[in-house]
């Protein structure tokens, strides 16, 4: 399930609102949250990695723990982009016990 609810990061606007939603995780659900330098890191042809790509590959490792998955997430993606990074990216993997 792609949310797409978002907004400015935060803590950049003190009183910025933010949009609030709900969501029923499940055992075994996993929770990816990531910020946008992770889907726009680019490899040496522009391509980008994209959310369609970490969709697949969090389906992929659905099993995973939450740090095993992490690190498969980050593994990807800089062997995707040769560690060449345009922006920072933020990740965050909660498995559902």
């Amino acid at each position: 399930v792609l949310l797409k609810e978002g907004g400015a990061p935060l803590g950049i606007f003190p009183d910025r609102n933010y949009e609030s939603t709900g969501l029923q995780l499940d055992s075994g659900d996993r929770l990816v949250i990531y910020t946008d330098g992770l889907t726009e890191a680019m490899n040496s042809d522009g391509q980008e990695f994209g959310e369609r790509r970490l969709v697949e590959l969090g389906t992929r490792n659905i099993a995973l723990s939450a740090a095993e998955l992490l690190a498969t997430i980050k593994k990807e993606v800089v062997s995707f982009c040769n560690g060449i990074f345009q922006d920072d990216f933020t990740l965050v993997v909660v498995a559902v016990k």
